[in-house]
């Protein structure tokens, strides 16, 4: 591969949530590539345990569901097969462009690749324990937006002195809806993704419209993911059954916590991977604990998918890089 005057940097590979209802184009990818991707597969181990493990498990060829994806750019089958992707992204990404991880980090499902890529997972043990998990989870939260009339918006401030965490806590206090409305996503000083019932979200937006100094956008429907509307008890006793290995990376929690191969047990791997998963998250922290470590940002994901990544958390990186950037550079052996 040709030089690239960033390798050597450390990195930190970000796994962002899976988007296959929401985007059609996983990432750009030169003519060519996909065969040769499918033809050198085999020459990395973690990449054909993997396949191997989906078509024994799954009796799905993820090879061939890649190839079709990118001749139709059209969406992938679903979650499950995505997040294979994203996985097989990510080990070329380390593997063949040369890149030095120094710390895996995710956001929402993405926290499945994350701990797959990073070793936690086997792709055998995901299947028959983790994906139970997260199917599970994904029918409660679809039923919790047709139970209950949820929304969220976006809220962001221009004030320096005063962060948006502090304005809206103290507004959700002033109009007494703590049990209805939530700090979905803390991505910030400045950002915030608020979440919880259509009529308490529409009086949220109704106060905080009148500060100048805050940017709203209009309330819009949502699901339960990651606010506390549905039961998530039975979750976290299915969880009880995942075996969780020491990973070989750090791994960044989606709410700033880092777990490192010297100080993972199964206790401290399943409590981040549930907040991941079901809690609530703040990616500003996420994001200031994996710049601690890492000099670059590189997306394992689409670009839609690590839309969250705002330009006041990815400042903390020299550098940010999306797939088809490490692509092209793939492409020369292609």
């Amino acid at each position: 591969m040709e030089s690239n005057s960033d390798q050597g940097e450390p990195c930190c590979l970000y796994f962002p949530r899976l988007t296959v209802d929401e985007e059609f184009q996983f990432c750009d990818m030169p003519p060519g590539l996909v065969d040769w991707i499918i033809s050198a597969a085999k020459d990395i181990p973690a990449v054909d345990r993997l396949v191997g493990a989906y078509e024994d498990c799954l009796k799905i060829d993820l090879l061939e569901s890649f190839r079709h994806y990118q001749q139709v750019s059209g969406p992938i089958g679903n979650r499950t097969t995505q997040l294979a992707l994203y996985v097989i992204l990510a080990n070329f990404i380390e593997h063949v462009a040369g890149e030095t991880i120094s710390c895996v980090s995710f956001y929402s499902s993405g926290a499945q690749a994350a701990y797959m890529f990073a070793g936690v997972f086997s792709p055998r043990a995901y299947l028959e324990t983790a994906l139970p998990v997260n199917n599970a989870n994904r029918i409660e939260i679809v039923a919790s937006g047709q139970r209950f009339d949820l929304s969220e918006m976006l809220v962001r401030t221009g004030n320096l002195e005063k962060s948006v965490d502090d304005i809206l806590v103290g507004a959700i206090r002033t109009l007494n809806v703590e049990d209805r409305v939530f700090l979905k996503d803390r991505r910030g000083l400045r950002c915030c993704l608020v979440a919880g019932y259509h009529h308490e979200i529409q009086m949220l937006y109704d106060f905080l419209v009148k500060e100048n100094s805050l940017r709203l956008t209009q309330p819009h429907r949502a699901d339960g993911a990651h606010i506390p509307v549905y039961d998530r008890l039975s979750l976290e006793r299915l969880a009880g059954a995942i075996s969780f290995l020491t990973p070989r990376l750090p791994i960044v929690g989606a709410s700033g916590e880092l777990v490192t191969p010297s100080t993972a047990n199964a206790d401290a791997l399943r409590a981040v991977y549930l907040d991941g998963v079901i809690g609530s998250l703040n990616t500003g922290a996420a994001m200031e604990t994996a710049s601690r470590l890492s000099q670059r940002l590189i997306v394992a994901g689409t670009p839609f998918g690590a839309k969250v990544l705002n330009p006041d958390i990815t400042q903390h990186f020299g550098k940010m890089i999306y797939p088809s950037d490490v692509l092209s550079i793939m492409a020369t052996f292609a």
